[in-house]
């Protein structure tokens, strides 16, 4: 081996040594750069919330503290104080969010980065409960992810607005002003935007992309103001669908008719109902309902409905009543009408998805609970009927005739119930059917009509159905005397005609399959029998009812006033004259020298009870004027405690002259006075205070006021002299109080007082007085509801 190549050797040897430790050096310094590499920040992924949507949400901000601000009554600083012990006074929040809309609006648009989410964070001054890794994710010019931003945005709400007037909703935008026409056919307004559950103001900075998809938002007094972000699918479930139109479906939902995307869903004839499936803004499934029954309405409850031949089946949580007469509406549960087939009933799975209103006929009949002797309950444990003629039996499928006067008794292990309902039906339309187990005034002459019978846990419910103006015939002389003037009876006809037609239309007592019940609860029925003079009343008005800008009258109606009446505030604290026919108003044809107003009063009312006016209707009815007094103080404070069990909210407490709350009357409570604390238009008592040593007690409302006072003994006694029994209700609440009283302590009361009846609508015996001077029934029905009308149901040609 030579020298030379010896040399060339040891020569690669060494550049092998050297590449290799060059190529050791680069990996060391890689190896020692890596970790480095691995930690720098990359930019999160995901949506990013922009500036202008932060702008509007700081504007949010602004306008709820605003409304707070506004009610005076509110003690903010203390309902922040409890939702968060670190919230800011209420003068520098004000500040803070005058420097945040500063500080948004010089924003360009675009996402929001970090840098500018900490500029903002900095100026309200609070450290949020933020997720652990929050800080570390970012540099200051990343990008800030919406869930991020919204992770912070939650926490300061509940800081800066207590009560949760700043709402999370899923919702589902259906449609632009393109795509959605109001009832009249007319587009919703550009800056509307309507979702399954209404119309919303839309504040954010876009909308196309919002509709048909579902997505959770921030919401303020039915505003759009922030997107939380968007769910994969949405669904609408039991739309009217109205017709395919190429790629878009026209569809009815809310009272409003929504065109929807052009979308690749299969082709669906209309006119039928359906479900309808979203995916990413596209409507891609259609899914129709097809079977469909009817039958009349048994009975009707906010889970069930029960139809004659079919049963009873639950009601759908999503469940749709649609009007498909006249012009297409969305409609509510009491359009569906009880003892009625006026519609169809489209069903799966066993439920009732939607209600279809088919037609409106002619509504004669009508359903009255009949309630047990005296008034007592709806439940009966036996009946014992007895027909003037035969009188058919029917149970299931099967009938047997009972012959005239044989008595019929069942209770509920008859054999008959073993087929459902029992039904009672004369064989002749003028049969009357007598009861024995059922006590009135006067029930000599029987019920007209037939009768249901319904076997329930509780005992017998028993229907009577009947004609309207039959009903009437047997209504009338149990409400007002048969001797009154006959244009004040046809007033009254008029006035009870209108009352049982809309309880026809909107029962109250549809779970029980009757549209109301034979008690004062609603009008006496059958407890006088029928006069001939009364029968003539309603003859003669047959078919008309009261309206009130083409709606139904409400024809409260009552005994006497005490000259003065009275408005429906007396049930609503809301606000009175809610019902602008009802005003209050001196009951007179002169010129008026009093105002209603006047008398809320105290010295005012004092001095008009005692004075009395000849000028008013019934300045000579015995209940013009009455006086009640007894000294069975314990006995008002029983009732206090009994009224207040049934009624917290309306008997309320004040410690040592503290606020009214509900609270528990102390065992030990003394009564020192009482006093009239409000009274409505016309004098009418609205809240009476009971006052004691530490404690004072707030009585509101009208039976209240009428109902503590009492000692279920007292006789209350006329202006004429004769006396009246008034039991657990005093005659009326227009009265003033004087105390008796011994070593400080309440030992009785004495009231003055005036009228029968709660004072709102028409005063019966002012019809009478009016009917007297040669005034129509019509006259007298415009005098005490103002700006009404007479005439038939539009439905019947009107």
């Amino acid at each position: 081996m030579s020298k030379e190549f010896f040399m060339k050797e040891r020569k690669l040897e060494f550049h092998q040594k050297k590449t290799l430790c060059l190529l050791l050096i680069i990996l060391l310094f890689i190896l020692a750069l890596f970790p480095a590499l691995l930690l720098k920040k990359r930019q999160p992924a995901g949506e990013y919330i922009t500036t202008q949507e932060v702008q509007v949400l700081t504007m949010l901000l602004k306008q709820v503290w605003q409304s707070y601000e506004a009610e005076d009554s509110l003690n903010l600083e203390e309902e922040q104080a409890s939702a968060n012990e670190n919230a800011l006074p209420k003068a520098e929040w004000k500040m803070v969010l005058e420097e945040l809309e500063q500080l948004t609006s010089s924003w360009k648009e675009g996402s929001l980065t970090y840098g500018q989410f900490l500029e903002w964070k900095a100026v309200t001054g609070t450290e949020e409960a933020l997720p652990a890794d929050f800080d570390s994710s970012y540099q200051p010019s990343f990008f800030l992810l919406k869930k991020d931003w919204y992770a912070f945005f939650n926490g300061l709400c509940e800081r800066i607005d207590p009560q949760g007037r700043i709402r999370r909703e899923e919702l589902l935008i259906l449609g632009d002003h393109n795509r959605v026409k109001d009832i009249e056919g007319a587009p919703i307004q550009e800056n509307q935007l309507f979702s399954q559950n209404g119309l919303w103001e839309n504040n954010l900075p876009f909308a196309e992309e919002l509709l048909q998809k579902k997505g959770e938002y921030i919401t303020y007094e039915n505003c759009l103001w922030g997107l939380i972000g968007f769910q994969d699918e949405g669904e609408l479930e039991n739309v009217w669908v109205v017709e395919a139109k190429g790629e878009e479906l026209v569809y009815f939902y809310g009272n409003h008719e929504i065109t929807s995307l052009p979308g690749n869903f299969p082709s669906v004839p209309g006119e039928l109902v359906a479900n309808l499936y979203f995916s990413q803004g596209r409507l891609d499934k259609v899914r129709e309902k097809t079977e469909r029954i009817s039958g009349q309405v048994l009975k009707l409850s906010d889970s069930q409905i029960e139809l004659k031949e079919h049963g009873t089946f639950e009601l759908a949580d999503s469940v749709q009543y649609y009007r498909l007469y006249d012009r297409l509406e969305t409609v509510g549960r009491n359009t569906v009408k009880i003892g009625y087939d006026f519609a169809d009933f489209v069903v799966e799975n066993g439920k009732i998805q939607a209600g279809l209103l088919v037609k409106d006929e002619q509504m004669e009949n009508i359903r009255v609970l009949i309630k047990t002797s005296n008034f007592d309950g709806y439940y009966h444990d036996q009946i014992e009927a007895v027909c003037d003629v035969d009188m058919e039996l029917i149970y299931g499928s099967q009938s047997q005739l009972i012959p005239a006067g044989e008595s019929l008794k069942l209770n509920a292990d008859s054999e008959w119930f073993k087929e459902g309902r029992i039904y009672l039906r004369p064989t002749v339309l003028t049969g009357r059917t007598r009861f024995s187990t059922i006590q009135r005034s006067q029930q000599e002459q029987g019920y007209h009509g037939s009768f249901e019978l319904e076997k329930r846990d509780e005992g017998i419910l028993l229907i009577n159905e009947v004609l309207l103006e039959e009903y009437l015939y047997a209504v009338v002389p149990s409400e007002m005397p048969a001797y009154y003037p006959i244009e004040a009876l046809k007033a009254q006809a008029v006035c009870a005609r209108t009352y049982a037609y809309d309880k026809m239309l909107n029962s109250s007592l549809g779970s029980y399959g009757a549209h109301l019940d034979d008690s004062s609860t609603f009008q006496v029925y059958n407890n006088i029998r029928e006069n001939t003079s009364t029968t003539k009343a309603v003859k003669e008005t047959r078919g008309l009812l009261l309206y009130h800008q083409e709606e139904l009258a409400k024809t409260y109606y009552y005994s006497t006033s005490c000259g003065f009446g009275t408005d429906d505030a007396i049930w609503n604290r809301e606000g009175r004259t809610q019902i602008p026919y009802l005003q209050a108003r001196e009951m007179t044809e002169e010129k008026a020298q009093l105002a209603a107003e006047e008398l809320t009063g105290e010295d005012t009312f004092r001095a008009y009870i005692d004075q009395g006016f000849s000028r008013h209707f019934e300045a000579r009815e015995p209940w013009y004027r009455w006086t009640y007094e007894h000294h069975h103080i314990e006995q008002l404070l029983k009732n206090l405690r009994a009224r207040q069990e049934k009624y917290p909210n309306d008997i309320l407490i004040s410690e040592n002259g503290g606020n009214f709350e509900t609270g528990t009357i102390p065992e030990q409570f003394s009564l020192t006075d009482i006093k009239v604390n409000k009274r409505g238009a016309g004098g009418t008592v609205e809240e009476l205070l009971f006052i004691g040593d530490q404690t004072q007690i707030l009585v509101r409302k009208e039976l209240n006021v009428r109902a503590i006072l009492t000692d279920g003994e007292a006789r209350a006694v006329l202006q004429d002299g004769k006396t009246y029994a008034c039991g657990n209700l005093l005659p009326s609440a227009f009265y003033y109080i004087t105390m008796e009283s011994a070593e400080g302590k309440a030992t009785g009361i004495k009231l003055f007082g005036g009228g029968f009846g709660h004072g709102v609508g028409m005063s019966q015996n002012g019809a009478k007085n009016l009917a007297d001077r040669g005034r129509s029934y019509d006259e007298i029905l415009l005098f005490y509801y103002t700006d009404c009308q007479v005439h038939e149901p539009a439905s019947r040609g009107a």
